[in-house]
């Protein structure tokens, strides 16, 4: 893996990789202790955690102005993020930005300014026991780092690059990934780089776009709302894992009534505003009928392009997909990284995936189905041919 830096990643690391920005939106950060599944009963705490969490990104500019208009067109698009307002501070040749009240992950918002206006975009996400550093150019992934409640970290990219595209020095980036797991190395490389987050001198700047003129109104049938999550069903909310609903609040958010779900696992407790939810990539357990069917089907080996090499786009795939919690993209990549493994050697990078896939569909299948977890877990590594 020529002019890539990697970490393996732990166990279950992988599902837990980007602290989810949009949580805060409930009057609660992450807590960024990844929850561990307790299928017998959730924690009975009295109230969410209240914990802090930083996000914040900066791009490459002369001044905060063309990022944001960049940030009114993209919330303009079909699907499109609002932000209202951001706090922003311009300081040598970049300009910093910290969301408010975002429904995105704050790397999500700095890959698509970065493509917006094709520049350079440098995320970071903070919280307790949750760390995460992205740096982007014109929208593509130069350097990612992630961590999660103190497990190994998962480095892809090259830091050599992320050095020259930030005129920095490659041990800061080199230090940074020795030091995933201590908050102080992030904020020290934002300091470095001019990027620390904007506060004290802030400005507050508008980013929400102006009203269109009412439009006339369509007779089309609105499209169906999606299923509604009930309190006392287990829900999948990545990074996390699984977690139970326990029922929905209304919390007072700058002085806003939010309506927010209320989960938790073991010891674990969030709160998810309910509108963007979905967004943030929470959904349903799978049904019994959709774990039997991917019990029945993950066998066999699955159609990978020229398997018998590393491909960083193909783990990068393999990574986003426990990112998202999509159950699908999950078996498709527990079936190629077994396949690879049937024809070579796994990489590190590779064998960490494949044990966090593992470790995914485990959890998820055992308790839609009522099932042992040993059981399951045997049925996966057969599939795989353990």
């Amino acid at each position: 893996m020529t002019g890539t830096d990697t970490r393996l990643i732990g166990r279950w690391g992988a599902a837990a990789m980007v602290a989810i920005m949009g949580v805060a939106g409930c009057g609660t950060a992450t807590t960024g202790k990844a929850a561990q599944v307790d299928t017998d009963k959730a924690s009975t705490a009295d109230a969410p955690a209240e914990a802090a969490g930083e996000g914040w990104f900066a791009v490459r500019a002369e001044s905060c102005e063309p990022v944001g208009k960049a940030l009114i067109r993209l919330a303009s698009e079909p699907g499109g993020t609002r932000l209202d307002a951001v706090l922003a501070r311009e300081n040598d040749g970049w300009c910093a930005i910290e969301p408010k009240d975002s429904g995105e992950r704050v790397d999500g918002l700095a890959q698509r300014v970065a493509t917006e206006l094709e520049t350079d975009a440098l995320a970071f996400f903070i919280a307790d026991g949750s760390w995460s550093c992205a740096l982007f150019n014109k929208g593509f992934p130069v350097y990612q780092l992630e961590s999660h409640y103190r497990r190994e970290p998962v480095a892809t990219g090259s830091a050599a690059k992320a050095a020259r595209l930030t005129s920095s020095d490659e041990a800061s980036w080199s230090s940074l990934t020795a030091k995933a797991n201590d908050p102080a190395a992030h904020l020290a490389l934002a300091t470095a780089l001019g990027v620390k987050r904007p506060e004290g001198s802030a400005t507050a700047i508008q980013t929400a776009p102006t009203p269109a003129a009412t439009a006339p109104q369509s007779t089309a049938e609105a499209p169906a709302k999606p299923t509604e999550l009930v309190a006392g069903a287990w829900v999948v909310m990545p990074p996390f894992g699984i977690m139970l609903l326990k029922g929905k609040l209304t919390k007072e958010v700058r002085g806003k009534e939010t309506e927010c779900y209320d989960v938790a696992a073991g010891t674990q407790r969030l709160s998810i505003p309910v509108a963007s939810a979905a967004s943030l990539g929470m959904r349903a357990l799978a049904t019994p009928e959709r774990a039997k069917a991917v019990l029945a089907t993950i066998r066999g080996d699955a159609a990978v392009a020229d398997a018998k090499a590393y491909h960083e786009d193909r783990a990068r795939k393999h990574l986003d997909s426990l990112k998202r919690g999509d159950l699908d993209a999950i078996v498709t990549a527990f079936r190629e990284l077994c396949t690879i493994r049937r024809q070579r050697r796994l990489y590190a990078i590779e064998d960490g995936l494949l044990s966090s896939t593992q470790d995914w569909l485990t959890e998820e299948l055992a308790l839609a189905l009522e099932r042992d977890k040993a059981k399951v877990r045997g049925q996966l590594r057969d599939a795989c041919g353990d």
